[in-house]
Formats: structure tokens, C-alpha cells, sequence
């Protein structure tokens, strides 16, 4: 019910030029994202959604980051629907999942969401 996605801006990610990237970046327009609790019971999860411009799904990016590092992925995208397949369990703890893509203006747009397991 709390859950907020947001740009992590710490000592390890607070370069300025990260910090101005955040501060300008827009939203992505996702609806019907799977799954819809971030704590996940699947692991790896399924990953799902889809976009309110798909024009946008085209030159979409999604990475995908837990303890271990970045987890290889395989990104299908069908219309506005995306999905997101991992190639390994994500490791115990927080994970996240972050989707950019510049719009037509080149404003950057972002997604971001947590998984816990």
C-alpha cells in the first residue's frame, strides 16, 4: 500500500549528473503490472506490463538488479504488452527492475519497481 518507486540517489548513485537525470526523467504510463505484490512467492517472477504509448515499446530498455549484480534477461515485447523473463532466481532481499526509453521530445521516461524475496 506504501510502495513508492524511486530513483535511489545515495553515495554510491549521487553524481550530480545522476542526480539532474533523476530530478528531469518523466513517468513511463504502465498499467497491468504482474506481479502486482511486490513481495513475490515465484522465483524467478514472471514480470509484466503494459504500456499507455505503445510506440514507446519499441526502443524500451528493462534491467533488472539484485545483490548479485545485473540479472541477464530476455525482453518481449508484443504491441504495449512487455514481459520480462529472467534467466536465474534473484537472490534473497530487495531486488529492483528499471524500464527507460526517450520519448519523441528526448525526454527520458522511467518505471521502477521493487521485488522482495
Amino acid at each position: 500500500m506504501y510502495y513508492l518507486p524511486r530513483f535511489s540517489l545515495n553515495e554510491r548513485y549521487g553524481e550530480i549528473d545522476r542526480v539532474k537525470f533523476a530530478a528531469s526523467s518523466k513517468g513511463l504510463g504502465v498499467y497491468d503490472f504482474i506481479p502486482k505484490n511486490p513481495t513475490i512467492n515465484q522465483n524467478p517472477p514472471f514480470i509484466g506490463f503494459s504500456l499507455l504509448d505503445d510506440k514507446k515499446a519499441k526502443s524500451l530498455n528493462c534491467f533488472v538488479f539484485d545483490s548479485k549484480g545485473q540479472v541477464d534477461r530476455e525482453v518481449y515485447k508484443f504491441n504495449e504488452r512487455i514481459e520480462i523473463r529472467l534467466s536465474r532466481e534473484l537472490s534473497p532481499g530487495r531486488s529492483r527492475m528499471n524500464c527507460t526509453v526517450k520519448d519523441s521530445d528526448g525526454n527520458w521516461r522511467w518505471f521502477g519497481h521493487q521485488f522482495y524475496f
